[in-house]
């Protein structure tokens, strides 16, 4: 074997040893179109299993549920501290698009005011404690979507 072909075979046996780089795995993004009611941004999902419509409340660092829309099947946990007072924790099974959050908590509130004030039925607000479980969250108007990227 000559020194040319020497030095061919090992350059490609140095490849061989680098392992390849994969790409990145693309991020999950759930797509969640929206409609708007008095400027209320509501997301149309599911709550364990029934059609829901939830506020999306980026000024609330806790989510919620209507005491009318929590059937008695969640399991509910201690009182959970909210601001002064607190609230009964149920876990729930939340569908949001294509994509889903199976063990939610959601503090159970009377939630009929903000229903009058939206002029629809609000079944829950997805506060801070949801928002956070993605890395980024994107509302295009245009397209009327929310994003989720998780």
């Amino acid at each position: 074997m000559d020194l040319k072909a020497l030095s061919r075979c090992i350059l490609l046996f140095s490849f061989a040893l680098v392992p390849l780089a994969s790409a990145p795995a693309a991020p999950e993004v759930i797509r969640v179109p929206f409609h708007s009611a008095r400027g209320l941004v509501l997301l149309d999902g599911q709550l364990n299993g029934k059609a829901a419509v939830f506020l999306l409340d980026t000024g609330s660092n806790v989510s919620f549920v209507d005491m009318r829309s929590a059937p008695l099947r969640f399991k509910a946990e201690k009182v959970r501290r909210v601001g002064m007072g607190g609230c009964i924790v149920v876990h729930a099974r939340v569908n949001l698009g294509d994509g889903e959050i199976p063990d939610q908590k959601l503090c159970v509130a009377d939630l009929s005011d903000i229903s009058k004030d939206a002029g629809e039925r609000v079944d829950g607000f997805l506060g801070e404690d949801t928002l956070r479980q993605f890395s980024s969250v994107r509302i295009d108007y245009r397209a009327r979507v929310v994003e989720l990227e998780r």
